[in-house]
């Protein structure tokens, strides 16, 4: 799990009188697709002190997620509230492997992302989905870099939240910079404004990146 600060959504409002609303905000899913096989992110119990593993279908305490509690997860935030205004889905898709991965690369990366795209539209659709990054939606991980390049995930997301109706297309296309965007929440009239951003840019273990505001992402901000 990535420290609260590494992530940062951030609302302006001209609002005078508020519009009482809701939303869903839900991070860290760790989907290990190898749950159950490998298991590359189960805590082995080397000191025996804690209960012997069950891979249960819908998860262990020890592990990351199996895709079976993903999916519920999300199907049981639908059955609590399945039309809030917005839904924040703040990143950190990808598994912790603690082995030496066999399954962990970039089309399986993607593969994640792309699967809880799939079940967001299926169990909200018409809702706004509002997504950001985590520390684990990228190899290697941390080093979510300043500078995008064509073909690599900063584009891949772009596309495929843009293709899920997330994101207009000149919103995608400053997604592609660097992973943060700004949008005016329908039904607002134009008065509620929100910065996605992409504060994993200032990680201190990110070595992709330098300077004082890496990727413009500050000058962005003031705009």
């Amino acid at each position: 799990m990535m420290p609260v600060m590494l992530r940062a959504i951030l609302v302006l409002s001209c609002i005078t009188v508020a519009h009482a609303g809701t939303f869903w905000y839900f991070d860290d899913l760790h989907y290990d697709p190898t749950y159950g096989t490998a298991n590359e992110s189960c805590m082995e119990d080397t000191a025996g002190t804690s209960p012997k593993l069950r891979f249960n279908p819908r998860g262990s305490y020890f592990c990351d997620s199996p895709w079976a509690l993903v999916e519920d997860a999300i199907v049981k935030m639908k059955d609590k509230k399945s039309d809030p205004d917005f839904v924040v889905w703040a990143g950190d898709t990808g598994h912790h492997p603690l082995t030496k991965t066999t399954v962990l690369n970039d089309a399986t990366m993607f593969q994640a992302m792309e699967n809880v795209t799939t079940v967001l539209r299926r169990e909200f659709p018409g809702i706004r989905v509002l997504p950001l990054l985590g520390n684990h939606d990228w190899l290697p991980k941390n080093n979510l870099p300043q500078n995008s390049a064509p073909g690599d995930f900063y584009h891949q997301y772009a596309d495929l939240f843009r293709q899920a109706g997330w994101l207009s297309e000149n919103e995608a296309n400053v997604f592609r910079k660097a992973g943060y965007f700004s949008t005016i929440l329908a039904g607002t009239n134009d008065k509620l404004k929100i910065l996605v951003l992409n504060t994993n840019l200032y990680l201190s273990k990110n070595t992709a990146t330098s300077g004082d505001d890496p990727a413009g992402q500050f000058a962005f901000m003031r705009e």
